[in-house]
């Protein structure tokens, strides 16, 4: 008779430890990532890999760096236990991480751009960085593969408004998904610090593309105003050489088409650009009340013009 068979040994670790120990220390930042697993090679050339990964051109792949938080606040949940009817107490589960993070004052636009995280922790995974010891700590995964902790909530917090005794507050809350993922699959790296500190670790500012009216039809010029900073800073001011240099960060599509751009010529009277297309070219349209798709950058163009630590934008304008 073959039997049923159950393995009832659970698998335990052992209990010896080293005198070369790692205990977190301060948590003051957070990269939160698209659900990606970094492999050998990319853990080995750390340092460049997350720089790398802040700076990618597409939003979908990029990491986005929340460094030199100013307070913390342990937010966890007790673990879940239940009481017999005998009134003998068993644990269910581990509750939750919770943390909650000050932020520091970057400026409303910051938070602004921070607030679009809002909610959205199935989209992203999360690393925390240890700032007193330039140490990532993260999660293992299978066939030798690293990736940040899931989360069960990403909570951008409405700010606390200065009250006359206190300044204006900004927070992030999260809480990890599994306790096990810190509990007992926890990876971490020390990162050397000349090679980078993770608090200087900065993600992209925000870019702002606004047409100032619509496309003349039989021209088919066009001016616009690039700006960053929730509309701020403009990028005029100390861009314009590079921005008219290279035409070809922007880039002017119809019905999915790009049409050629004759040249874009800085314009001081509006602190902006006028964009020259080529109304001959068989994709611009042919009458008025076409809707033009504008994308400026992309991140590694914007590098190449020496435009760097911008993001790409996208915007439209209608011919007239």
């Amino acid at each position: 008779m073959i039997q049923s068979v159950k393995n009832c040994i659970k698998k335990t670790g052992n209990t010896g430890f080293t005198g070369c120990a790692y205990n977190i220390d301060k948590i003051d930042g957070i990269i939160l990532t698209p659900n990606v697993e970094l492999d050998e090679a990319e853990v080995l050339a750390l340092a460049s890999t997350l720089t790398t990964k802040c700076k990618e051109d597409k939003e979908s792949d990029r990491f986005y760096p929340i460094t030199k938080m100013i307070g913390f606040e342990n937010q966890n949940q007790e673990s879940v236990t239940a009481t017999s009817s005998y009134g003998i107490l068993t644990k269910v589960r581990n509750g939750q991480y919770g943390m909650k993070f000050d932020l520091a004052k970057n400026g409303l636009a910051w938070y602004n751009q921070i607030a679009t995280f809002d909610n959205q922790h199935t989209s992203f995974r999360v690393f925390l960085i240890d700032g007193s010891n330039n140490v990532i700590v993260g999660t293992r995964s299978t066939g030798n593969k690293v990736k940040g902790f899931s989360l069960s909530m990403l909570s951008v917090e409405n700010m606390m408004l200065p009250d006359g005794s206190n300044p204006v507050g900004y927070s992030v809350s999260i809480n990890l998904d599994d306790a096990d993922q810190l509990n007992k699959r926890a990876w971490y790296a020390e990162v050397d610090s000349d090679d980078l500190v993770l608090n200087d670790l900065t993600g992209l500012y925000n870019v702002e593309v606004t047409p100032t009216g619509t496309a003349v039809q039989a021209t088919g010029i066009f001016d616009v105003v690039v700006t960053s900073m929730g509309y701020s800073y403009n990028l005029y001011d100390s861009y314009s050489t590079q921005i008219t240099a290279m035409p070809t960060l922007f880039n002017v599509k119809y019905n999915g088409t790009t049409i050629p751009i004759l040249t874009v010529v800085a314009k001081p009277s509006i602190k902006g650009f006028t964009i020259d297309l080529d109304q001959t070219n068989a994709a611009y349209p042919a009458s008025a009340g076409a809707t033009l798709d504008i994308t400026f950058g992309s991140v590694s163009a914007l590098e190449t013009a020496n435009i760097v630590g911008y993001s790409n934008a996208e915007a439209t304008v209608k011919t007239a």
